[in-house]
């Protein structure tokens, strides 16, 4: 009978302890009952669109690689309304990588998207790299693996590559033209056998071991390469050229770093930790799934490590939880206060696509990145402080627009200095929006295509040439300011040809309402039409009211005008012409600085 009872004991308090870790094996699942029913209703979403997701994938790693965003955005749109028509499943907005943070990389989608293909596509990757971006992000990313830097120029390539290939070090073969060296062949095309459970490739005149953690990159410093189909098929062609926003990502960073250094230092961090805790919160809620799934369970309520193993995980989960929560909100008020600043990486990012589009006016202006932010650096601490922020920014817009084009226009022809005036207060008008690339496009172009039948009948055809008349109907039939201008002209030919004949069109006003109702690029326009040989006086006109008479005159150079701007990094090389005489001054300042 005491034994009964001493039994009865037992089992009330194996009861009461399984009722127990019962209430908390409940309670512990409860909350993660939400989360896996919610993640079961997205992998079912997944896996319907799974088809048309992977084509998808797939054909932007094998095929997007060479071509900027907005074409490759297009491309996507066009490709998924095709897997639409042949009724397979597939996301509603396509993406191929969620925007984050790689290490050394802009975080813009163009950037990011191309680590995915440089490093999950099956043919090696051959980076176009002008701005070295791919050549940093490779070098950080990979140097605690033995990363390897060669050219094909060196002498020991051969040796190196050969270490790399045997031992699985990544290597980058830098700077190439626009041939691919004829003795990595056999590694482009992967050409790989098996050999008593060793895998070989041919190397050079021989056999040499292939390790599989081996990895290939090249890169290229040719912004524009011409590389025959039979490279493409080789490697997998990717454009890094630096795109507008990732620019503007990169000039931010260096002006918050510089007005408030702890909020570039707090940023940095969060961003570590913020991937740390995502980390830990994905491991636990996987640690808590596994010990489930392993659990057995007939003998579920018994175990004991069992259940204080999953407090544990649900207690790291929700610590990990809070944690990122804290870190977001953090990250929003991080983001408020760098976006303050944003106007001032607006305008750097402009200053830098207008310099290095100026090749294509003439291929000895080149001018690297490097170049360009060391001055975007230099002047914000030359620019004026303020108390006021919205006064320190307009200073230091104002410094850095002066300062880099003071620098690029010493390397200017000068009859090339008024078209970078204008490029520059152009430009900062388009990201404005306040020039359409519509109306920019008809201005450096001159009308698109036009039906001869649909034009209306010229009134005047000595005055008004053919070309002159079919940019007019051409801006009536697309842009609505200028709607009415041709039936206008026919109306008012009078008034209109006292303008068109006058010495100095710029300072006779237009027929209302196009007086009143144009700005100065669209009035520009007008001169572009009626007056073409006095565009280049417009021009002046444009730049002098939008950015300052500053930009209109040569910057005067001096000796001590150029030592203030280099440092121990960045110097400059004069070049004097045969029997001239040095400046007085100059021999001072060579002597005074100890040039």
């Amino acid at each position: 009978m005491a034994q009964k009872k001493q039994d009865l004991e037992n089992l009330k308090e194996l009861t009461e302890a399984r009722l127990d870790r019962a209430q908390k094996l409940i309670s512990l699942t409860a909350s993660e009952a939400e989360r896996w029913a919610r993640t079961v209703e997205e992998l079912g979403v997944a896996i319907i669109n799974l088809i048309g997701d992977v084509f998808l994938a797939a054909a932007s790693i094998s095929y997007n690689g060479p071509f900027t965003g907005p074409y490759r955005n297009e491309l996507i749109t066009r490709w998924t309304e095709k897997v639409r028509e042949a009724q397979i499943p597939v996301s509603e907005k396509f993406t191929l990588v969620e925007i984050g943070t790689i290490h050394k990389l802009p975080s813009d989608s163009v950037s990011q998207e191309n680590s995915i293909l440089a490093t999950q596509g099956y043919r090696w990757p051959l980076m176009i790299d002008p701005q070295q971006q791919a050549n940093n992000w490779i070098k950080s990313s990979f140097q605690d693996l033995k990363l390897k830097v060669v050219k094909f120029s060196d002498p020991k390539f051969q040796s190196d590559m050969r270490l790399c290939i045997t031992n699985g070090y990544p290597i980058l073969i830098q700077d190439i033209e626009e041939n691919l060296d004829p003795s990595i062949e056999t590694i482009l095309q992967k050409q790989y056998k098996e050999a008593d459970g060793r895998i070989l490739i041919k190397f050079g005149e021989a056999d040499i071991d292939f390790d599989k953690n081996f990895k290939m990159f090249i890169t290229t410093k040719i912004p524009n390469p011409k590389y025959l189909p039979e490279v493409f098929i080789k490697v997998t062609v990717i454009n890094f050229t630096v795109t507008f926003e990732g620019l503007e990502e990169q000039l931010l960073a260096d002006v918050v770093r510089l007005e408030k250094e702890e909020i570039e230092i707090q940023k940095d961090e969060n961003v570590m930790k913020l991937a740390q805790y995502r980390k830990m919160l994905s491991e636990s809620e996987s640690m808590i799934l596994k010990q489930l799934a392993e659990a057995d369970p007939e003998k579920i309520l018994d175990n004991v490590d069992l259940i204080t193993s999953l407090q544990s995980a649900k207690t790291t989960s929700e610590e990990s939880n809070i944690k990122i929560e804290e870190s977001v909100i953090l990250e929003k008020t991080i983001e408020r206060v760098r976006n303050e600043y944003r106007s001032v990486a607006v305008r750097g990012s402009v200053l830098y696509f207008v310099i290095k589009d100026l090749n294509l006016i003439d291929p000895m202006y080149q001018y690297s990145l490097q170049y360009v932010q060391v001055m975007f650096n230099l002047a914000m601490r030359q620019a004026q402080s303020a108390e006021e922020l919205q006064q320190r920014l307009t200073n230091l817009i104002d410094s850095i627009t002066r300062v880099i084009f003071t620098n690029v226009c010493r390397g200017l022809f000068e009859q090339h200095k008024l078209i970078y005036s204008f490029l520059i207060a152009a430009q900062i008008n388009r990201k404005a929006n306040k020039i359409s690339d519509g109306l920019w496009s008809s201005f450096l172009r001159g009308a698109g295509v036009i039906e001869k039948s649909k034009l209306p009948v010229n009134p005047d055809k000595v005055l008004i040439g053919e070309s002159s008349w079919e940019l007019a109907a051409f801006l009536d039939l697309n842009f609505e300011v200028f709607k009415g201008l041709c039936q206008h002209i026919q109306k008012n030919m009078a008034a209109w040809k006292t303008y068109i004949q006058a010495s100095d069109p710029l300072v006779v006003k237009l027929e209302e309402p196009y007086q009143s109702k144009l700005d100065e690029f669209e009035k520009m326009m007008i001169i572009k039409i009626f007056r073409s040989e006095k565009i280049l006086f417009a021009l002046s006109s444009y730049v002098e009211q939008n950015i300052g008479r500053f930009y209109l005159e040569s910057p005067n150079t001096t000796m001590e005008t150029l030592y203030n701007d280099s440092d121990d990094y960045n110097s400059y090389y004069i070049c004097t012409i045969i029997r001239s005489r040095p400046n007085i001054s100059d021999i001072k300042i060579r002597k005074g600085k100890k040039l």
